[in-house]
């Protein structure tokens, strides 16, 4: 039997595009960067484990996009020198292949019908995973996450249907939030169309797995955050004037939003401390349970730090929420380190929000000099740059 054409690229270069599929599964942001840059056998830990993945639909697709076969060769080529830095076969044909790419991917763009295809939005995630190989390059890596959200935006709502446009949906919604809060903006996917999207995602007869209706209400939940923290950081960093009514409403929202958490948490204990349904039995690949506890953590620590920074006459007992938290985010990530890579990785991108918080505790308990129950905005600001990533970028 012939060799299909992602079988020959792996032929050719050396390494297959399926064993990345952990890197487009792990929904990667900026500490992603630092994390591999640091630890550089995390990836030959996880391209030994093949995850479900948008990239198990891109084998039938090859050989039809020149933008998608482009971004596939580059970032087998990256790869592959990752894995291998002895190897100099491909050392001036890496920046070659990338620049073709990007030139195939931004006439694709610029058509209109083309723009429409997974494909595009699939390229341009590869791209993203690109720049994520080479550690350093978070502004681009930005901006091609800027770029997607810009196209699904586009796209619509009841565009993604299909297997790999769900996929490819899930993969992104965590490098799309992150980008919201660090430009200080609401998250499009917090509207209703986009809910009932997200929603829609969701298979019922799954307990555990990405695409559980636990893990999809965790995503729902997680795109509201941009919001909050655009507001919150209003109230702090504004000029000292602002409306009560407004800033009563907002503790509302956020305790509202600690409910939905605490909610959410409770119904994983409860899933989780019972027998997995007649005939169901999941493979390591597809249990997320530990990334699901993780993700559900950072959130609660920062929704009592933002609820906190506005009701500073309860910053005493939030803040012991904040650090419990933190702790079960610190002892979560130990536990698993040493049994799964893949979710250790993970949960090691959370890791910055728990450190940030117990590394600024003691300022955060000290009193107010506001007498308008909102913390100063130093102390918030040595918070919340760490965990957008502010001082990994001034600091390269």
């Amino acid at each position: 039997m012939p060799l299909s054409g992602v079988e020959l690229l792996a032929v050719e270069i050396g390494i297959h595009i399926l064993d990345l599929s952990a890197l487009t599964e792990i929904q990667c942001c900026w500490t992603a960067c630092a994390i591999l840059a640091g630890q550089r056998n995390y990836m030959s830990c996880l391209v030994s484990d093949r995850r479900p993945s948008y990239l198990f639909c891109v084998a039938t697709r090859y050989g039809h996009s020149p933008y998608l076969d482009e971004a596939l060769r580059c970032v087998a080529i990256r790869a592959k020198r990752v894995l291998v830095p002895s190897c100099q076969s491909f050392d001036k044909s890496e920046s070659l292949q990338y620049v073709a790419a990007l030139h195939s991917l931004q006439e694709a763009i610029d058509d209109a019908e083309e723009r429409s295809r997974p494909d595009v939005l699939c390229a341009i995630n590869l791209l993203s995973l690109f720049e994520l190989l080479h550690f350093t390059r978070h502004e681009a890596w930005a901006l091609h996450t800027a770029g997607a959200s810009r196209l699904i935006r586009a796209r619509g709502p009841a565009s993604f249907v299909s297997d790999f446009d769900i996929r490819l949906m899930l993969s992104m919604i965590t490098p799309i939030t992150h980008h919201y809060l660090r430009d200080g903006e609401a998250c499009y996917f917090e509207e209703d169309p986009w809910q009932r999207m997200l929603q829609s995602f969701a298979v019922p007869t799954d307990s555990l797995s990405s695409r559980s209706p636990l893990a999809i209400s965790l995503s729902c939940n997680l795109v509201k955050g941009p919001r909050l923290v655009r507001d919150v950081r209003a109230v702090v960093e504004g000029p000292g004037i602002f409306e009560i009514h407004a800033v009563i409403e907002l503790k509302e929202r956020l305790r509202g939003y600690r409910r939905e958490l605490l909610a959410w948490h409770a119904e994983y204990n409860s899933i989780v401390s019972t027998t997995l349904p007649q005939g169901e039995i999941l493979a390591p690949s597809e249990d997320v349970r530990n990334e699901l506890l993780a993700t559900c953590y950072g959130l609660l620590i920062i929704c009592s730090r933002l609820l906190s920074a506005i009701s500073t006459d309860l910053v005493e007992v939030l803040e012991d929420e904040a650090v419990t938290h933190a702790t079960q985010l610190m002892r979560l990530e130990n536990d698993v380190s040493l049994v799964n890579k893949w979710a250790s990785f993970y949960i090691g991108q959370k890791l910055v929000v728990a450190r940030a918080t117990l590394a600024t505790t003691s300022i955060w308990r000290e009193k107010s000099s506001r007498s308008t129950n909102v913390i100063e905005e130093y102390k918030f600001g040595a918070w919340w740059s760490v965990i957008i990533g502010q001082e990994l970028l001034i600091g390269r």
